[in-house]
């Protein structure tokens, strides 16, 4: 069976809204909580602002507004990782692992007009 191509561009702007909505469940009641003395609100924070500029990036031509968020994303999700493997393995850390995946193919991919 041969691959859909046609359909490469939505499946593209919808791993950009399935990345937001799975950011924005996992981190969206930490910065809801707005506790921001803690070291948890910054990552969430900062989750939710890479990932809706990677969503934002593929309304630009310019592919600077998701490779560099993807790139953060995939960085910051290593460090969280290699945080949390102490404690075993879990959901969370089969949820990081995600997100990094999913910020090395934004940082990969860019933005393809």
């Amino acid at each position: 069976m041969k691959p859909i191509k046609s359909a490469l561009g939505i499946s593209v702007w919808l791993l950009r809204l399935s990345f937001l909505f799975m950011v924005a469940v996992t981190f969206g009641e930490e910065v809801l909580a707005f506790e921001y003395r803690g070291r948890e609100f910054y990552f969430a924070a900062a989750y939710l602002i890479l990932t809706l500029l990677i969503f934002l990036g593929g309304f630009s031509s310019k592919p600077t507004l998701t490779v560099l968020p993807g790139l953060l994303i995939c960085l910051l999700s290593i460090y969280t990782i290699v945080l949390q493997i102490m404690n075993g393995y879990n959901a969370s850390l089969a949820t990081m692992f995600m997100l990094c995946t999913l910020g090395f193919f934004f940082a990969c991919k860019g933005t393809n007009k």
